[in-house]
């Protein structure tokens, strides 16, 4: 199976339900960073049901050190 594409991955800064908990088969390879207000941004991975060309990656943000997370950001 080949993952290579000669066209740009769009980015989607209004992600809707078929990007939520419910429509993702697996999630992984996480990722935090902490900007120098003290916001966290999360990212992962994300797709249907394992690595193909329909996965994607998502940003989630919380202003409370972690206690909230916003719904999805960015796909």
């Amino acid at each position: 199976m080949s993952f290579e594409s000669d066209q740009p991955a769009s980015v989607n800064l209004s992600p809707g339900s078929e990007y939520g908990p419910s429509a993702r088969g697996f999630q992984g390879i996480p990722g935090i960073a902490c900007a120098p207000n003290g916001r966290l941004w999360a990212t992962w991975y994300a797709g249907a049901v394992g690595e193909g060309n329909d996965n994607y990656v998502v940003l989630a943000t919380s202003a409370d050190h972690g206690l909230t997370w916003s719904d999805l950001k960015v796909v």
